[in-house]
Parts: structure tokens; C-alpha cells; sequence
């Protein structure tokens, strides 16, 4: 890179001040940023020539090395579970302070954040412009709660339809508790071939029609349709084309009978499914019992399965976890299926405090549970709005 004397000398200056900004919270940042003397116009004529003259190689290392840094400073702390404003994953807006040093630097930044996740207070707007400016995006997620534990999101379909029309190459897409997104949001999800990962937790207003046009995705291997309570038995037939389906959450969906447990259990793929509080009878656990791939099974508060469901089960060898909590069987039928399933781990807790199923869901699940199906710790290359 070519030498500019006392220009190079005040750019690694800046740039040493840029650095030590990236380990401050948010409001130090602001208040250090706000003492960061501007670079002349020589000078910046300066930075821009040789800072260009980097490989785009060489600048992605510095920021795998600035992330990482900054990061260190971050994870004892779990600032992934707070909110910006209370400086959840200050590493991201700290290192994206280097997209002011030169548009070199702001291309290659933005090139590199693959995942984006939106505060509960984000709008319609500012994820499109967030959507455009990082093209590379693969996933992204939008929070359910905020630092008190509590909220929804106020995004709608026009979002979805940013978030899919910019970002082609999306494999992970969370909407949780986005209320407000409808089957015209799904259709537009439809488009996205590379998508893996699709969690509709919370999302009320889905119906049958968006199911049926996301029962195209040909890559889709994890789908989360917990509480989407309008889908019925006719989406779980639309669920059942899905080629690459591995994992399915159907948790609190009351219309879902087993009709819908019978579509789903010819699926050749499916290894998880998740059966919470549905109108699932000994007749429904009867035709998942040929089910080729089935590895874990839920049946939490299933109140009509009793110990002919485990008899029926007893030729399921692939089968690894069953849980049965709050379910009618017993001890011994448990205990026999463990003898015909040898390894078999089943979770039966037989106590609770009696309240009814709308207590349930105001209690569970808690901020962990439904990161288990593809949405877990966050990564360097995460940007947080």
C-alpha cells in the first residue's frame, strides 16, 4: 500500500480512536464518536487511495478480527438477550463504526453481515432500507420480546415482501409474534428457493391459503407454525408436499385434529414433531407409527393419548425421544415401550397446577424454547437493529 506521510499518520490515528470506540456501550460510542476529529480533505483524499488499494480479502480479516475482539468484550455478558437500548449486541453497532473510515471499507462491511435481527419497535421502512443495504443477508429474525419480556411486532406484510424481494439467497427466516403478517406475506416468502428455516410462531392471522403457498419451498427442512391458531387439518395437507421437511411444530394449533396428524405422517423426511395440546387421539399416534425417519415425538398435553398410543408405537425403532407430560398413560406401558425400543428416553411429568389451557400459553414458552429449531447463539457476522 503506498506511504502518504503525515496524511497516513493522522488516517492511523482515526482509526486507532474508531478502535477503542468499538469496545464502549452504545452511549460512549456516540460520545467518543463526537470527539473524532474529521479528516482533512487532503487527508481523506489520502485514506480513500490507500485503503483502496487493499485486496477485499485483506479487509475482510480486519473485520474478522475487530468482530472478534469486540465479541470477547460481549458474550460473558449474553447481550444477545437484552435490547439495543439496553446494549443487546453492542459488538455489531460498534464494529459497523468502520463504515465510516471509506466507502471501500462500507461495501466490504456490508457484504460481510449475513444475518440481521429487528428490534420489536422496527417498522415497514426501516427493514427495506436495512434489507438493501446488506445484500448478503441469509438470515433473519425478528424479535419477540423486548427487555421487559413482553410485545409483538409491528411489522406487516410489506416487510416480508422487502425482507424477500432483496435478499434471494435467504435460508433462515423468524417472525415471530409479527401479528400483523397475513397470507399476502407467506405468498411472497413463497419465492425464496434457498429458505431452510421458517418459524410462524405467534403469527395469528395465517390460514390455510399462506400455507398452501409456502408448501412450495423445495429446500424447507425446519417449520415452526406454533399458536398460528386459524390452520387447520387442510394446511397440514398442504405441509405434507414439503420435500426436504425435517422438523414441525404444530404446538397449540386447536384446528389441527388427527386428520391433519394422518397428512403429515406419510411425510419420508420428517425426524421431530411437535404435538402440543391438539385434539390428537390413540388413532392419531396410530399412523405416525410407520413413520420411516421419526425420531422424536411430542405429545405434551395431549389428554386423549393413553397406553394404546404406546402400543401402537411399539414398532417405531427409530424413534429416540418421546415426551408424553400430562398425557393418560402409565407407568407400565411406558416401561414396556422402553423394553420394545431399547435407548428410548420418555419425559412424563405427571403434576401441575390445574388451571386451564389459556394459563398454558401465557406461560410457555419461555425466551430459549423456541430457538431450539435453527435459531440459537448469535455469530460474528450478525447485525442487530
Amino acid at each position: 500500500m503506498a506511504q502518504h506521510g503525515a496524511d497516513g499518520d493522522a488516517l492511523a490515528d482515526q482509526i486507532q480512536q474508531l478502535e477503542l470506540v468499538a469496545h464502549a456501550t452504545p452511549q460512549e460510542a456516540q460520545e467518543e464518536l463526537e470527539e473524532v476529529k474529521p479528516l482533512t480533505e487532503a487527508e481523506e483524499r489520502a485514506a480513500q487511495q490507500g485503503w483502496a488499494e487493499l485486496p477485499p480479502e485483506v479487509l475482510e480479516k480486519v473485520f474478522e478480527k475487530l468482530q472478534a475482539a469486540v465479541w470477547r468484550e460481549a458474550r460473558p455478558n449474553r447481550l444477545r438477550d437484552l435490547s439495543p437500548q439496553e446494549g443487546g449486541l453492542d459488538f455489531c453497532k460498534a464494529v459497523a463504526v468502520v463504515r465510516e473510515v471509506c466507502t471501500g471499507w462500507q461495501a466490504v462491511h456490508d457484504a460481510a453481515v449475513k444475518r440481521l435481527a429487528f428490534a420489536r419497535q422496527t417498522n415497514d421502512v426501516a427493514v427495506g432500507m436495512l434489507v438493501r443495504r446488506f445484500p448478503a443477508v441469509t438470515s433473519v429474525q425478528f424479535m419477540k420480546l423486548d427487555v421487559y419480556g413482553i410485545g409483538s411486532q409491528d411489522v406487516t406484510d410489506e416487510a416480508v415482501s422487502a425482507v424477500s424481494g432483496q435478499l434471494r439467497a435467504l435460508t433462515e427466516l423468524d417472525l415471530t409474534c409479527c401479528v400483523n403478517v397475513t397470507d399476502a406475506g407467506l405468498l411472497a416468502v413463497s419465492g425464496l428457493p434457498a429458505l431452510t428455516s421458517l418459524n410462524l410462531f405467534g403469527c395469528e392471522r395465517i390460514t390455510d391459503v399462506g400455507m398452501t403457498a409456502v408448501s412450495s419451498l423445495p429446500a424447507l427442512n425446519t417449520l415452526s407454525l406454533f399458536h398460528c391458531s386459524k390452520v387447520t387439518d387442510l394446511a397440514m395437507t398442504a405441509v405434507s408436499q414439503l420435500p426436504a421437511l425435517t422438523t414441525l411444530n404444530i404446538n397449540f394449533c386447536e384446528k389441527i385434529t388427527d386428520v391433519g396428524v394422518l397428512s403429515v405422517s406419510g411425510m419420508p423426511t420428517l425426524q421431530s414433531l411437535h404435538l402440543t395440546l391438539q385434539k390428537v387421539t390413540d388413532e392419531g399416534v396410530r399412523c405416525l407409527s410407520n413413520m420411516p425417519a421419526l425420531k422424536e415425538l411430542y405429545l405434551y398435553r395431549c389428554r386423549s393419548i393413553t397406553d394404546v398410543a404406546l402400543r401402537h408405537l411399539s414398532g417405531l425403532k427409530t424413534l429416540v425421544v418421546l415426551k408424553l407430560s400430562y398425557t393418560e398413560t402409565s407407568d407400565a406401558a411406558e416401561e414396556e415401550l422402553r423394553r420394545q425400543i431399547p435407548g428410548l428416553v420418555i419425559v412424563h411429568e405427571r403434576s401441575y397446577d390445574e388451571g386451564t389451557e389459556e394459563d398454558d400459553l401465557d406461560s410457555w414458552p419461555d425466551s430459549e424454547s423456541y430457538l431450539e429449531n435453527g435459531f440459537g447463539d448469535w455469530d460474528d457476522d450478525d447485525a442487530w437493529y
